[in-house]
Parts: structure tokens; C-alpha cells; sequence
């Protein structure tokens, strides 16, 4: 009997001794793996906060900026379409005309102007990161 639990005792220490080893080969092979996606995570966050923080502001300007030029070009065509009447003495229909060709000008450029600031790359360093990853990887 004491041979038996010796023999016992020798195979539950080598099975104790695989499982170890397995669990150390695979956290050495995953362990700089994990370690690398950590990274770019944490490069993505903070290039995510950085982003957002820039979209929504462009779109809180974006609609203000609509909001104020329409007030002001409401404001601004009644005195116009007056003027244009009573000091250059064309109709009203033609000065209503003149301006709405002015204020539809206006918004193409204030639209423009928009598109362009929106349409920046979005996670860029963190696109980068990866594509630059996935090449050494392969």
C-alpha cells in the first residue's frame, strides 16, 4: 500500500507538473498578446475621447451657427427686400428674389464650411496601430 500511494502521489505531482507547464507556455505565448491589445485599447480610448469630444462640438457649433445665420438672414432679408423696394425701386417680387438667390448662396458656403471641419479621419494613430499590427502578425 505505501507503494501504491507513493505511486499515487508521483503521478497527481506530474499531472500538477504539465498542467503548470501548460499554463506557463500558454501565458507566454498570449501574455504579450493580451499585453498588446491592452495597449491599443488604451490608445484607442483616449484618442476616442478626443474625437468625440471634437464631433460633438462641431455639430453643438454646427447647430448653432444654422440657428443664428437663419434668424440673421430672416432679420436681414426683410430690411433688404425694403430696401431693395423703396431705394433701388424694383418689385417686391424681385427683391425677394435677388436675396433668396443670396441666401441660398450663403448656406452652399456655410454647408461647406461644415462638411469640411466634420470630415476628418476618425481614429487615426489608432487605425494605424492596428493595420501596422496585423502586417507584423501575418
Amino acid at each position: 500500500m505505501a507503494k501504491k500511494s507513493k505511486e499515487n502521489i508521483s503521478e497527481q505531482n506530474l499531472n500538477d507538473n504539465s498542467q503548470f507547464d501548460f499554463l506557463n507556455i500558454f501565458s507566454k505565448i498570449f501574455g504579450p498578446l493580451k499585453a498588446l491589445i491592452k495597449m491599443h485599447l488604451k490608445i484607442a480610448s483616449k484618442e476616442l475621447k478626443k474625437d468625440f469630444k471634437r464631433y460633438i462640438s462641431g455639430l453643438i457649433s454646427l447647430f448653432f451657427c444654422l440657428f443664428f445665420i437663419v434668424s440673421l438672414l430672416f432679420l436681414i432679408n426683410i430690411l433688404l427686400v425694403l430696401l431693395l423696394k423703396d431705394f433701388f425701386e424694383f418689385s417686391l417680387f424681385h427683391s425677394i428674389l435677388i436675396l433668396s438667390g443670396l441666401t441660398v448662396s450663403g448656406s452652399i458656403l456655410t454647408f461647406i464650411i461644415s462638411v469640411s471641419l466634420l470630415n476628418k479621419p476618425f481614429l487615426k494613430e489608432t487605425k494605424k496601430a492596428v493595420k501596422e499590427t496585423l502586417k507584423d502578425l501575418k
